[in-house]
């Protein structure tokens, strides 16, 4: 896991290398210049990454109802 850092709060973060360089290209696009550094991150947060939070949306046994 990589960290992009800019103004020393962490704004991303992804799983590989070349992800996070090509990201830190386009948030300085974003935000105007500035350094954005990259990080090796030491361990995982303990966050669910958004694909994990999508899989358990699904299984929040909420149930829509169509009218």
């Amino acid at each position: 896991m990589f960290n992009l850092i800019w103004e020393g709060e962490i704004i991303d973060t992804v799983d590989t290398r070349d992800e996070a360089a090509y990201l830190a290209q386009e948030y300085k696009l974003a935000y105007g210049g500035g350094q954005i550094t990259i990080e090796e991150a030491d361990e995982d947060d303990g966050q669910p990454t958004w694909e994990q939070e999508w899989e358990d949306f699904g299984e929040c046994g909420y149930e829509m109802e169509y009218i």
